[in-house]
């Protein structure tokens, strides 16, 4: 009851400051700093930031720092704080991008944490609009449109993981180094890259057809394409968003893969080190459709089919401030099997009610998402969902969100029962 008030109040406390500003106010959208220091040259910044504050229930036997056993966590969190420069140069003929800062800084997080590089990237323009080639550490891949979504603009508290295949493995926060080809060709926006992973040895834990990574430094192939039906979409950064809030009229079929040969490994019957290509497809679907009582309406629809070799599966949580004892194998405080060898299914539903928007200034939206994963690893599938709520009190400039995740525990047979967190999320983008 402690934690729901808390966040209640945090909820009402934002509201009511912003109501003040007065129904009939529309919010000023900033849009970062821009300043031009020759008549060639335009040069934008941009800072954002995502503070969590959550309650959230830990996994079965999970311990904190000095060994007593935790069973719920209340703590406010740093989820994201990002920097970015985007320099155009010759009417965008030029472009560098970077983008650095830190991510998941928790109560048992070092005072003092790593901000690193995030992205560092430039290209150069071949056909206008029709074809960039570019270089460096980048976001511009596969194997869907969730493995691109800008974290300022999803309609979800955060990616579910399973989207980034890669991540925290053999790339550096969703990112590989290499070189990417991009542009639209009429209604088919396109990006293909050539990359080469970090390497990843995972060798210590192979067994019998249980994969691994492999250490290796060969060549990765992804891509990501998708068609537009309705208007058009074009993103000077790798990164999309989940909902325009109804400026824009969109429905996308899109496709993507990433290819990695020879990076994992398992053992056969004979005990002899067998080496496997990791195969990643994904399909997707995205409507964002504003409605005729200025409502807007937002779904999108994703299914993956992972090859990470046979008995892949692994771990994933956002935050998690213990991981100390190994009770339940998918491991401590909010850990839960995301991603492996199988398929995937994923879907978001979203709703800007127009009926709110007129009490508070600014947008209200309903979310949900849904999580299917039939693993080959794990003895049953699971389905997880979240619901929450967006308000959008300065488009995705300033931002509240409120929203309950669910996530299955198993045992070795069956899951054997459910856990879940709400977050309260205060988000600016400048």
């Amino acid at each position: 009851m402690k934690i729901f008030f808390i966040l209640t109040l945090t909820l009402i406390s934002q509201l009511f400051l912003f109501q003040a500003i007065g129904q009939n106010v529309e919010p000023i959208k900033i849009k970062g700093i821009s300043i031009n220091p020759t008549e060639n040259i335009n040069i934008g910044f941009h800072v954002g930031t995502q503070v969590w504050i959550r309650y959230s229930e830990m996994n079965p036997g999970t311990k904190d720092d000095v060994g007593n056993e935790v069973s719920n966590l209340f703590d406010v969190a740093l989820r994201r704080t990002r920097f970015s420069f985007l320099a155009n140069m010759y009417d965008e003929k030029l472009v560098l991008y970077t983008q650095f800062g830190m991510n998941g800084q928790t109560i048992t997080s070092s005072s003092k944490p790593q901000m690193y590089i995030h992205d560092i990237w430039s290209q150069y323009e071949i056909i206008k609009k029709g074809l960039y080639i570019g270089a460096g550490l980048h976001g511009w891949s596969g194997v869907s449109r969730l493995g691109s979504i800008s974290y300022s603009k999803n309609i979800m508290l955060d990616h579910p993981g399973f989207g980034l295949p890669n991540l925290g493995k053999t790339d550096q926060s969703g990112r590989q180094i290499g070189i990417f080809a991009r542009g639209n060709i009429q209604k088919i926006n396109y990006r293909f890259s050539i990359d080469k992973p970090f390497v990843q040895d995972g060798l210590s834990g192979i067994a019998l057809n249980k994969a691994v990574y492999y250490p290796n430094t060969k060549t990765a192939y992804k891509g990501y394409a998708f068609y537009s039906f309705l208007d058009t979409e074009w993103s000077k950064s790798s990164y999309l968003g989940l909902s325009y809030l109804g400026s824009k009229k969109i429905c996308n079929v899109g496709a993507g893969f990433d290819f990695h040969p020879q990076s994992m490994a398992y053992l056969n019957a004979a005990d002899d080190t067998v080496l496997h290509n990791k195969t990643l497809f994904g399909a997707d679907l995205f409507i964002d459709y504003p409605l005729s009582n200025k409502g807007v309406f937002t779904t999108y629809i994703a299914a993956y089919l992972y090859d990470f070799g046979p008995n892949y599966v692994r771990s994933y949580s956002v935050m998690n401030p213990y991981k100390t004892s190994n009770e339940v194998a998918q491991g401590d405080g909010n850990y839960y099997y995301n991603i492996g060898t199988g398929t995937i299914l994923y879907g978001i539903a979203g709703y800007v009610c127009p009926s709110l928007s007129k009490i508070l200034p600014g947008k209200v939206q309903l979310t949900g998402a849904l999580h299917y994963r039939d693993l080959e690893a794990l003895p049953e599938p699971s389905l997880q969902y979240d619901l929450g709520v967006n308000y959008y009190i300065s488009g995705y400039n300033s931002k509240i969100t409120l929203q309950y995740s669910s996530w299955n525990v198993y045992s070795e047979t069956k899951i054997t029962g459910t856990k879940g967190a709400i977050v309260c999320q205060l988000q600016m983008y400048l």
